[in-house]
């Protein structure tokens, strides 16, 4: 920034130079405003009175051009202006492609859609907050299933916890889901004088064991309900996670055992437990989708998950990405998918297509 530089040429600049760090700034005015106006919903005070990003960064900058310390730096700026921001616009871009590259990764272990169940496990929150304010296990295990959703309803629900939870480990656990969902610049708002009632913290549940006895005991589990489960190699991982994300764009929720039960089902703890942690997932899904690749040829897991949903009835369909290669003739007694320009339809053994959505439905 020089001394004569004007606010628009500035602003320009800024993004020019940190474009890593301009997302920072819309991201953190979006949330401010939202709190804000929350707030003024509520008849509070307005604490936060910019009306853009722009004028955001504008007033900061001008704090920070008064002060002592930067002004040497403004100096400098204006003898070598052009190599220094060749220099920090290299250094920003490196830096914002790494970020963006940790984002794509977050957000493809995510599902963007909303089940249907979603509501039903806010409003159980709140009705266990209510009944029994020491049963933080029951609540920390709704966040933990809702922050696997990146959905409005989700995103709403923890911005509220974390501005209005009296349970600190809650309340930072809501935080930091928010931080793997992107969204940042949520403060932990509190009157003056209000305290945090509560400290106890909660246990997550970490092995396929603890995973079981929830599933047949909680009924919060029992409320999940999956659309697809897919059946498939763990060593085609990328193949899988497009998928996923085709089918989330279909608003199908689709079951993957490393990113729904990512934490409970982690390949070294697989044990019997694992197996019946599968089965009532499978269960719980309208229906199969069995990936087939060369790696599955060798799989232990992919011929008994479908062998448990032939035997349990569930609609089973095929997907084949080996080009022709080497098919277990079991397999031909399912239904097949073809995926066409982001289209997915399933043909029947009379060669009827249908949308996989239809499928599912019929």
């Amino acid at each position: 920034m020089t001394k004569s530089m004007g606010q628009k040429e500035f602003v320009g600049l800024f993004k020019y130079c940190y474009p890593n760090l301009w997302q920072e700034v819309e991201n953190f005015h979006k949330n401010m405003r939202m709190w804000n106006d929350a707030r003024l919903n509520k008849k509070g005070s307005q604490i936060y009175t910019y009306n853009s990003a722009t004028e955001f960064l504008d007033a900061r900058s001008q704090a920070y051009y008064k002060s002592a310390k930067l002004k040497k730096g403004i100096c400098n700026l204006e003898e070598e202006r052009l190599n220094i921001i060749k220099h920090i616009r290299r250094e920003s871009i490196s830096k914002f492609s790494i970020s963006q590259g940790k984002t794509v990764i977050r957000e493809r272990y995510l599902q963007h859609i909303s089940p249907g169940y979603i509501g039903s496990l806010i409003a159980e929150y709140y009705s266990i907050r209510k009944r029994n304010t020491l049963d933080i296990d029951t609540r920390y295990l709704i966040v933990h299933e809702l922050a696997k959703y990146k959905c409005d309803e989700t995103i709403r629900f923890l911005e509220q916890l974390v501005r209005c939870e009296k349970n600190r480990p809650l309340q930072h656990y809501a935080w930091e889901c928010l931080n793997q969902f992107g969204v940042r610049g949520v403060h932990k708002g509190r009157r003056q004088g209000q305290k945090l009632s509560q400290t106890k913290g909660y246990t997550p549940i970490s092995t396929p064991q603890e995973l079981l006895q929830a599933i047949y005991n909680s009924p919060l589990e029992q409320m999940k309900e999956y659309d697809i489960f897919l059946s498939h190699s763990y060593q085609d991982k990328v193949k899988l996670l497009e998928l996923k994300d085709l089918l989330n764009r279909k608003d199908l929720n689709v079951f993957l055992d490393w990113v729904n039960d990512k934490d409970e089902l982690q390949r070294q703890l697989a044990c019997k437990e694992t197996a019946a942690v599968i089965a009532e997932r499978i269960q719980s899904c309208k229906a199969v989708l069995y990936v087939h690749t060369e790696s599955c040829l060798t799989s232990k897991w992919t011929p008994w998950e479908l062998g448990f949903a032939y035997a349990r009835k569930k609609k089973v369909c095929v997907l084949d990405l080996t080009d022709g290669g080497e098919r277990p003739e079991y397999l031909e007694l399912y239904d097949k998918i073809i995926i066409e320009n982001d289209d997915i339809s399933v043909i029947d053994h009379n060669a009827n297509k249908q949308s996989i959505e239809d499928w599912l439905n019929s």
